[in-house]
């Protein structure tokens, strides 16, 4: 019986450490022998209970557990890697996303209009984030972040009659504003920039 157990408890173990692969490296690196010893001891525990269904019902447990707190982990540090990202990149991971959030709505749209309204307001977050993230992009810049805010408004004028189509309740200004945001900052930037008095 204590052998079973323990192929029981190894198992389990070993199915908990590949699971932790979902966690960003460093959090692996610095908490995953911890969490694995104390996972081996809860399935100890619960072998030692008695009950068939202790383990089963702690794998059921830690399993929901795992997938939020990695989540959380991961979301962190994305955040963190965003901080530290440089503007031109950021730029233009939000730009990609937020078209191709718009694209896959589009895509979506007539099967699951639930799911492609949901695209189409990340979509429109994401082009927010990306204004203010044009915001702090270098002076020497001005050019290339209005080409980009140009080309959003073309594709985004070329999305919005596809979303009338597909009849998605899509608050216009939701999308429109965050896109006029997007070539409306350079330009700002541009005036303030020769409105400024050369010393």
């Amino acid at each position: 019986m204590k052998d079973s157990s323990d192929i029981t408890v190894r198992r389990a173990s070993w199915i908990y450490e590949r699971l932790l692969w979902i966690y960003p490296r460093s959090h692996r690196r610095e908490y995953g022998p911890v969490m694995v010893q104390l996972f081996r001891d809860q399935c100890r525990a619960a072998s030692r209970s008695g009950s068939r269904w202790a383990l089963p019902a702690l794998m059921l447990r830690t399993i929901p557990d795992l997938a939020r707190s990695a989540f959380r982990e991961n979301l962190t540090e994305q955040f963190t890697h965003m901080k530290t990202m440089s503007v031109q990149k950021l730029s233009l991971l939000l730009f990609v996303a937020g078209i191709g959030a718009a694209l896959w709505s589009c895509s979506v749209g007539r099967s699951q209009p639930g799911i492609a309204v949901g695209l189409a307001y990340f979509s429109g977050l994401a082009l927010l984030v990306r204004a203010f993230a044009e915001w702090k992009r270098p002076e020497s810049e001005l050019i290339r972040s209005l080409i980009w805010g140009a080309t959003g408004a073309v594709i985004y004028a070329i999305i919005m009659p596809v979303w009338a189509k597909l009849k998605l309740p899509v608050i216009a200004p939701l999308i429109v504003i965050p896109m006029f945001l997007n070539a409306l900052v350079p330009l700002f930037k541009s005036a303030l920039r020769l409105m400024r008095p050369r010393l």
